[in-house]
């Protein structure tokens, strides 16, 4: 499930994945917090970091996402926690599943070559 996405196909694995939100961010650090957020994010690096700047000031997605207006095409998911420290702790989802949920990886990774190949065949269907 490497990134980067369209916007639509970040959306929908973000919107799969919202139920993490609560869930430690590091089991294996006692410090770690919960995760606060999964969020889509811009692909390329130095609007994400605007993004993840935005979001450790504002502390809100929605005000970081219109903060950084971002208009790009390429999307990638992040999942966001703050640790005892009030630190920012951010890293993709696809690494985060890989690492704490590797059945989920692998399924989210089929879901989504699936989809590709009905989006392919039904567009070649219609031209």
């Amino acid at each position: 499930m490497p990134a980067p996405f369209s916007l639509s196909e970040a959306e929908k694995i973000c919107s799969r994945f919202q139920d993490l939100v609560g869930l430690k961010y590091n089991p294996d650090n006692a410090l770690s917090g919960n995760i606060e957020c999964v969020a889509v994010t811009p692909y390329d690096a130095t609007n994400k970091q605007k993004f993840i700047l935005y979001y450790l000031l504002l502390e809100n997605y929605t005000q970081a996402e219109q903060s950084l207006n971002y208009r790009g095409l390429l999307f990638d998911v992040l999942v966001f926690s703050r640790n005892q420290n009030d630190e920012l702790e951010h890293t993709d989802l696809s690494s985060w599943l890989f690492k704490n949920r590797p059945s989920f990886h692998s399924l989210i990774e089929s879901s989504l070559k699936a989809e590709n190949t009905i989006t392919t065949s039904s567009n070649s269907y219609h031209q």
